[in-house]
């Protein structure tokens, strides 16, 4: 261990923990190579003091982009430093890196012992896991839950991308009643469902507001309040006075995994039941040069697939780490759905604009968002991409949508 927070003669005394306690963690210190990077050292209590009587084994560390369940490498444990109550790693990451990170500590002293290079074997282990899952009790952030209800904590670089704009949300802040949030209930005769939308709107009540559709809305309504950041900009005159924001609910896992990649009846029915629906007590401008859709994911798939196959709803996509390869999530794969329908020119030749991003850390996403940036162009679509320093993260993906919107919008 590099930090002198490892070296002091009280390591793991009442003294230690305290002072630890209100730094908080992850530590970002200064690190000894010139390379870009900062050392970063997690750190878990046991909450067994004398290590002999301890059950924990391992403290699992899943770093967003980094060492988590999309990398073909071996999974890291944190290590308990002789015989005191702490248990930490280091590691040296890029300064500009953003993401989110759990650890989950087990009572089984065993490894994954499958191949490194095999990522499905690889993300099975983690899921086996994950039920150890917990966020870090000692980081001073916001902590979030995620679609398969992992708890995460998140580490913010010190030269991450600026999101100052989510700095209350960071610090526990939570909707209220100044901010024009409604719940509707959508009863779908052609999906065959129920769920939860919800409208946020600004500005005077007109059918010129410009509207947004965000996917995945119950994650940003309830685990990232994206209402807060959204007021903030509207009032910094970032983003248009007067929008509307309509947040579709996913309902869960399983809905979401058939609704959102590639799906027509969904949009279908989003067209003819939602939007008239909402447009009764909620009135925007129907012309789809001036609406958004936005989704990570699957929801930015989706997002890319409605704006080509549905240009009366909308020509604007913000599309964050999109499953382009869908179905097929394999290696190289550049033969997926949406793919191949550009590949053909099966679209209409409507100019749409796209904002694309995705990270660093996410390597088969990027070969495919690579094809699809090169097929957008080539076909006239006017397209903002970049690549962040993270992973499959909604850490990353709360920043790039609201940079996604102001510059939509912007042009």
């Amino acid at each position: 261990m590099q930090s002198d927070w490892f070296k002091r003669p009280d390591l793991g005394e009442q003294s230690w923990w305290d002072e630890l306690k209100k730094i908080g963690t992850p530590l970002i210190e200064q690190s000894d190579k010139d390379d870009g990077t900062a050392r970063v050292s997690f750190i878990w209590q046991d909450p067994e003091p004398d290590a002999k009587q301890s059950n924990t084994q391992r403290v699992w560390l899943n770093l967003t982009g980094v060492n988590d369940h999309h990398q073909c490498m071996y999974p890291q444990s944190l290590e308990r430093i002789g015989q005191t109550d702490v248990w930490a790693l280091e590691m040296n990451l890029n300064r500009t890196y953003r993401g989110s990170y759990v650890l989950m500590p087990s009572s089984q002293d065993s490894d994954y012992q499958g191949p490194a290079d095999d990522m499905l074997s690889v993300r099975t282990w983690w899921q086996s896991i994950f039920s150890h899952a917990q966020a870090d009790p000692l980081n001073h952030h916001r902590s979030w839950t995620g679609g398969r209800g992992i708890p995460s904590s998140a580490l913010h670089m010190p030269d991450a991308p600026d999101q100052s704009i989510w700095q209350s949300v960071d610090e526990g802040a939570n909707i209220t009643g100044d901010i024009q949030l409604t719940q509707h209930h959508w009863n779908s005769a052609l999906l065959e469902n129920s769920r939860r939308v919800w409208t946020l709107c600004f500005g005077q009540s007109t059918n010129q507001r410009p509207l947004a559709i965000i996917l995945d809305g119950a994650f940003w309504i309830e685990q990232m309040p994206l209402p807060i950041p959204l007021s903030q900009l509207t009032k910094q005159s970032k983003l248009p006075s007067d929008a509307v924001y309509l947040f579709i609910d996913s309902v869960n896992s399983a809905q979401r995994a058939q609704e959102l990649p590639c799906n027509p009846t969904f949009w279908q029915a989003v067209q003819h039941e939602l939007l008239p629906q909402i447009k009764e007590h909620t009135p925007y401008s129907q012309d789809p040069e001036r609406t958004i859709i936005a989704g990570q994911s699957f929801g930015g798939l989706a997002s890319a697939y409605a704006t080509l196959k549905f240009p009366s709803i909308a020509r604007n996509a913000i599309c964050q780490s999109s499953s382009f390869w869908w179905p097929k999530k394999q290696k190289d794969n550049l033969d997926g759905t949406l793919l191949s329908e550009l590949e053909q020119h099966q679209f209409s030749r409507l100019r749409r604009r796209f904002f694309i991003e995705s990270g660093n850390g996410e390597l088969l996403i990027q070969k495919a968002n690579q094809h699809v940036i090169e097929l957008l162009k080539a076909q006239g679509h006017a397209l903002i991409s970049r690549t962040v320093t993270g992973g499959h993260d909604a850490m990353c993906w709360r920043g790039g949508l609201t940079d996604g919107l102001c510059a939509l919008w912007a042009n």
